[in-house]
């Protein structure tokens, strides 16, 4: 289909030929539809990132929010203008452990990690750091066990609580 736009267009100026719509940007012809449904992306949009998001955003527009770590986009959902996080679609698994930043408190440990009383892990290795950096107390009546050496920091106390045991291997 030969399609020949009209010259000197004003902003917002209309061409269509056959089912096809153009919109005059005051730049290029950008395509649209006028049909109900998806009709997948249509022209250009913009991207940006930052705390806060941007002002005067045309739909479509993306925008990475900086402090939660989300994209979201720009739409016109029928009620009014609104950005509207970007999600993933399938399963969701489970959150991966932070890593050591102390003594890990075994009875933290997600369910899903226990079977049966026994801890379980996807690799032969437990990972501990070599110095304490944190007040920690060991709870009456319990075990602890540390991959040694280890060395206690500066202004760091360890409590091993009566009736509690700390071994280094």
């Amino acid at each position: 289909m030969d399609v020949n736009f009209p010259n000197n267009p004003q902003i917002n100026d209309v061409f269509t030929k056959g089912d096809r719509s153009w919109r005059w940007t005051g730049v290029y012809w950008r395509a649209f539809s006028t049909t109900v449904g998806y009709t997948g992306s249509q022209g250009e949009s913009t991207f940006t990132w930052g705390p806060t998001p941007p002002e005067n955003a045309e739909i479509g527009a993306r925008w990475f929010d900086t402090l939660e770590g989300a994209l979201a986009v720009y739409v016109d959902d029928g009620d009014g203008f609104q950005w509207v996080e970007v999600a993933a679609s399938g399963f969701l698994g489970r959150t991966g452990f932070t890593g050591s930043v102390g003594f890990v408190d075994f009875g933290n440990i997600p369910s899903n990690v226990i079977t049966n009383g026994t801890i379980r892990a996807n690799n032969p290795f437990f990972l501990n750091p070599k110095v304490v950096t944190a007040n920690y107390t060991i709870p009456a009546n319990s075990n602890a066990m540390s991959a040694g050496p280890i060395e206690i920091a500066n202004g760091v106390t360890v409590v091993i609580s009566d009736g509690a045991e700390w071994s280094i291997v």
